[in-house]
């Protein structure tokens, strides 16, 4: 597989402001046909109490998009923005977020505490902590309530043939959960209840397992890949891992790694129209950049991955996730940083 870039352009970005770090983005088509994109944004810096999950939508197959829309925004760092379409006009928005007792790693500024110091005064009011959704019926243009549910993912759930969603994820906080046992599935109603109906076990002590993503296939099949790494080494090479259900997540394969010796994750997959099942994914060392990888078989096997855009040095990258347009080509969407001094923006770009 080789790919022909057709366009490139920044999606999110606001370079005239303090609130200018925007990361872990996703992408997805409405029923409409209309394209949106969210990410976490208005942001300092990769840990601050500022996020919020935002939106844009393109009417023109991601060569424009509109203004940015807020979908949530608790008085906590909202981080991740997950989506998925379901129904004749829904659309459901995932994120996580971090409790205001989690300082930045970088020595907090005035204008961190004082914000910390509001929302701690405020947090009886309206905090929510954890893995959180919202769910829009009229295609984003209005949201219910922000919601909690007990696992994460970056992406966000799927969309069933009912029409429900099945949310694929790692139990957020994880509390006494066991370490084989944090990798779970949900099924989400359009009345925003939900429940668990499934759980990949992880029997590798050694290694952790999060983020992941789900696809469901035209034959059936719901298929799983997984970002893995070491607990011992916390920055060691990540990688990834796959498997499947045959009973819409109710009972899945035991793990097992497909990305041979390259880094690289977190993972989106997406089935195209022509049947060939893609992946997804970014990787932070060495060839720094974003890559895909196809299958024909089902996601049974894939190729060898692709670099599709190449990166600079900075370790903060990535979060792919695609779209397929009306013609057949991909847009993928990813984060990265533009210069060396510079926030991160999230940028798109169009390939065959």
């Amino acid at each position: 597989m080789k790919a022909q870039i057709l366009f490139e352009t920044t999606v999110f970005s606001n370079p005239l402001a303090i609130h200018s770090y925007f990361a872990w983005p996703s992408v997805a088509r409405l029923k409409d046909g209309t394209l949106v994109a969210g990410c976490s944004g208005m942001r300092t810096r990769h840990i601050d109490p500022f996020g919020k999950g935002l939106l844009k939508f393109s009417r023109d197959e991601g060569r424009t998009w509109s203004a940015p829309v807020v979908a949530i925004d608790t008085l906590m760092d909202d981080r991740d923005v997950g989506l998925a379409s379901f129904g004749e006009s829904g659309l459901i928005v995932t994120s996580f977020n971090h409790r205001f007792d989690r300082i930045p790693s970088k020595p907090p500024t005035e204008y961190d505490l004082s914000y910390i110091r509001l929302a701690r005064e405020d947090a009886r009011q309206d905090l929510i902590s954890g893995s959180v959704f919202t769910m829009s019926f009229d295609n984003g243009f209005s949201f219910g309530p922000v919601r909690r549910i007990p696992v994460s993912s970056p992406h966000g759930p799927l969309e069933l043939k009912d029409h429900a969603l099945l949310y694929v994820g790692r139990v957020f906080p994880q509390g006494d959960v066991p370490d084989d046992e944090m990798i779970r599935a949900y099924r989400v109603e359009q009345d925003g209840t939900y429940r668990e109906v499934g759980r990949i076990r992880t029997p590798e002590k050694e290694l952790l397992y999060c983020e992941p993503h789900a696809v469901l296939l035209s034959d059936g099949r719901i298929v799983v890949q997984i970002r893995v790494e070491s607990r011992s080494k916390p920055r060691t090479r990540f990688t990834l891992f796959q498997c499947e259900s045959n009973d819409l997540g109710r009972t899945f394969s035991e793990p097992v790694r497909i990305l041979g010796d390259m880094a690289g994750a977190p993972p989106h997959l997406l089935e195209l129209s022509d049947g060939r099942v893609l992946s997804a994914f970014a990787s932070r060392y060495g060839r720094n950049g974003i890559y895909a990888m196809t299958s024909t078989d089902g996601a049974r096997t894939f190729s060898e991955p692709e670099r599709i855009v190449p990166l600079g040095p900075d370790w903060d990258l990535g979060y792919p996730a695609s779209a397929e347009l009306d013609d057949g080509s991909i847009l993928t969407v990813y984060y990265a940083h533009e210069t060396e001094c510079g926030p991160a923006v999230v940028k798109a770009v169009i390939w065959r």
